[in-house]
């Protein structure tokens, strides 16, 4: 029996607020988790934003070009998703309600209802509950946002929290899985057990490596480890590539969604494309334990006003010296045709554009320069892009993996897009130091010192070592202008007697500035 009076890693310590419906009270599933909140109270604390100011378009290109990559945590909420983020909340507060682990008044409930019931009275004894847990999905389009949004609505709720006495339990608020490319239903089922594990320092793992260990007999641990430690939400995302894999038959899954809803009473969501829709939605059907299960489908958005809202949004965050407003007419129409309102190809594309526009000079995103963009990123994308076009649904769903493959090479296109920008501009910026090098060593030629007094000269102002950043600067801009004078002496003076005298031409410099400064004064 596992000790359950010190809180594990990664564990929060309970705290408890009263519920605020009678069913929630003196639960402590329900009084340990946040309340209930719409999605309007929700929203404005619901995006994700990248930090931006007016100063960031001042730093060099090598760090606005590291700045755009906050993209990648890009979030804009849309009303499209309210209902959805309304809807798990729900799954985890209803899924607890009859699962309250402090059960001492529920015996005593039952045996006074048993009496009155023995007296005469007319009265129901036992209170059932639900027959199945409650469980939702959701289905859309490839880079549509539905993980990102499934992510940001459960990181509003703790994962893990450790109830102490009089409970002295560990509670898994939820779990979020996803399905591998090339997994089947015995992989993930090995996955959650893995993870519960790690979470709880378990060793249910030992139970699974016999070889002889079937999908139905893993079906039930699930279930059971599920149960035991009170896991409030199972997401399974990506279950496209579930439903895909060899070997998992229609059965097999719906006795793994029955035995999780029916059996455990956990409540369950899954996410995937709209060819998981037609599956899964025709496999519910076949249970009338699992016909309650709510789903919503995310299209892609379409020209109109939630997606000038978005490009609007979107227009905030450009790390070029010359922003744009990307729902201007021309750009919105290009970018449309070229990411046909898919979310992540959107923000993708703006984040090329941004890192092309840099690199080259332009500073700002041009309907040209996202033709030139996409005609080069977007290679692998050409065929489904194609089918969304169309709008022929089959062609569609034939091409439905490649986009999202596609997508998932395309972070990677900006990230190497990024790190050719920065090389670039290293080697620029190490081509333009050289030159300058050059130039101060051939002025200190000029006005006398010899070639390779000039170059330690220079080589021990660029030094680490060389003193204060700002009088070296003073002293190489005086050097690039010509101007080696003092009031009373010349720097190649000072440099002569410095070598004359062994003494570093740095250190002659800062005291021969501190003399001359000296002598200035009144």
């Amino acid at each position: 029996m596992m000790q359950q009076h010190t809180t594990l890693s990664g564990f929060l310590p309970a705290v408890y607020r009263q519920g605020e419906l009678p069913e929630y009270r003196g639960n402590p599933l329900i009084e340990a988790i946040p309340p209930f909140r719409t999605a309007k109270e929700l929203m404005p604390v619901f995006g994700k934003y990248p930090d931006i100011g007016k100063a960031d378009r001042l730093l060099s290109p090598k760090l606005r070009m590291l700045a755009s990559l906050r993209l990648n945590d890009y979030l804009e909420p849309l009303h499209h998703q309210f209902d959805f983020v309304e809807q798990i909340e729900t799954l985890i507060v209803s899924g607890y309600v009859h699962r309250n682990p402090a059960r001492l008044a529920y015996k005593k409930t039952l045996v006074d209802l048993y009496r009155k019931s023995m007296a005469g009275v007319i009265c129901p004894i036992q209170n059932c509950g639900p027959t199945t847990a409650p469980s939702c999905s959701l289905f859309g389009i490839s880079g549509g946002g539905k993980s990102t949004v499934v992510e940001r609505i459960l990181s509003f709720y703790p994962q893990l929290i450790s109830h102490s006495a009089p409970h002295s339990f560990y509670q898994i608020v939820w779990l979020k899985l996803d399905c591998p490319l090339d997994g089947s239903l015995k992989q993930l089922l090995r996955t959650f057990i893995g993870r519960i594990d790690h979470m709880l320092g378990t060793n249910y793992s030992e139970k699974t490596k016999a070889k002889t260990v079937g999908v139905d007999e893993l079906v039930v641990l699930v279930a059971k480890i599920a149960a035991q430690h009170h896991l409030g939400l199972l997401v399974i995302d990506e279950i496209q590539n579930l439903l895909v894999a060899p070997g998992v038959g229609p059965a097999m899954m719906l006795n793994f969604f029955v035995t999780l809803a029916n059996d455990a009473k956990i409540p369950f969501c899954v996410v995937g494309t709209s060819r998981a829709k037609t599956y899964l939605e025709a496999l519910f059907r076949e249970s009338r334990r699992l016909n309650g299960l709510g789903s919503a489908f995310w299209d892609r958005m379409i020209p109109g006003e939630e997606w000038d809202h978005f490009l609007k949004a979107l227009s905030e965050y450009q790390w070029t010296a010359k922003p744009v407003d990307l729902s201007e007419p021309k750009l919105s129409k290009a970018l449309y045709f070229h990411a046909q309102g898919i979310r992540d190809l959107v923000v993708r594309l703006s984040q090329l554009c941004q890192l092309r526009a840099i690199r080259d000079g332009s500073e700002r995103i041009s309907v040209a320069l996202m033709n030139e963009v996409a005609s080069e990123k977007f290679v692998l994308l050409k065929k489904p892009l194609d089918a969304l076009r169309s709008g022929d649904p089959k062609m569609v769903e034939k091409y439905e993996d490649l986009l999202s493959s596609g997508l998932l090479q395309l972070r990677s296109e900006v990230e190497a897009e990024d790190k050719q920008g920065m090389l670039e501009q290293i080697r620029t910026d190490e081509k333009k130091r050289k030159s300058d090098r050059i130039r101060l060593v051939s002025n200190l030629v000029k006005s006398g010192a010899d070639e390779r007094a000039a170059q330690r000269i220079v080589d021990a102002l660029y030094s680490p070592e060389a003193g204060k950043e700002a009088k070296r600067a003073q002293i190489i801009s005086r050097i690039a202008a010509g101007d080696l004078r003092n009031p009373d002496e010349s720097l190649i003076e000072l440099f002569k007697e410095a070598k004359s005298n062994g003494v570093d031409a740095a250190k002659a410099l800062s005291s021969g500035g501190r003399k001359a400064k000296k002598r200035a004064g009144p």
